[in-house]
């Protein structure tokens, strides 16, 4: 992925400074965002926004056609499904969670899912689809 995202940062003059080369002389900052979380960070973690989007029609047809699926779904999705949703999920994430965002990222912890509630690629999908 690293040579993924360094080519596409090129490609549109994306962090580079005006010789080409990056913002700050790195490519990317991944080794500082492998800290361990302790308990006291743990606790400092928001609850992550989600949402209880009624799915239960989606997965009769599923059921019904017959697809195959990977793991047992749910009648309702914790994710955002609209783009107020999205709108609600990024103010969130603004508000709450920017601060220590990718500090973290890395960490693995049996909680980690609240330290990644940024939920970004659902933030950025329904953002940009309507």
């Amino acid at each position: 992925m690293e040579a993924f995202y360094r080519k596409l940062r090129v490609q549109f003059g994306i962090l580079l400074d005006d010789t080409g080369q990056p913002e700050g002389g790195k490519w990317n900052y991944d080794s500082a965002n492998r800290n361990k979380m302790k308990p006291e960070d743990i606790k400092k973690v928001p609850q992550p926004l989600l949402f209880s989007n009624d799915v239960t029609d989606i997965n009769k047809r599923i059921e019904k056609h017959g697809v195959k699926t990977i793991g047992v779904g749910t009648d309702q999705l914790l994710w955002p499904t609209s783009r107020s949703q999205a709108k609600e999920l990024l103010q969130f994430f603004l508000e709450h969670c920017l601060t220590n965002f990718g500090y973290f990222q890395d960490s693995m912890t049996h909680e980690s899912n609240k330290a990644k509630s940024s939920l970004g690629a659902f933030i950025i999908l329904e953002y940009r689809l309507h």
